[in-house]
């Protein structure tokens, strides 16, 4: 499916109803299709964004473990998009 970056997220229109983004499902519920969205937004906004701007102090070890589960989680997603899209 290519990079995750903040084009991934915009891909999924924050107004789904009134302009559905690529990679929107329109076959899932609203609710669904906000949550998706958000949770790639949300996940780009708190994990990589701030190391792209300043240096970041990360103090707890079991952050980065954390984030590549959560990272996973987002490319299994991507994975069955693309699928979808496939067909």
């Amino acid at each position: 499916m290519g990079v995750v970056d903040g084009r991934t997220a915009s891909g999924m229109s924050a107004r789904p109803e009134v302009n559905p983004g690529a990679l929107t499902d329109r076959t899932a519920v609203k609710g669904e299709q906000e949550g998706t969205r958000a949770l790639f937004a949300g996940a780009y906004a708190v994990l990589r964004n701030p190391s792209g701007h300043r240096e970041v102090n990360y103090d707890d070890v079991a952050e980065g473990p954390e984030a590549v589960v959560l990272a996973g989680l987002l490319r299994r997603i991507l994975d069955r998009i693309e699928k979808r899209l496939q067909t």
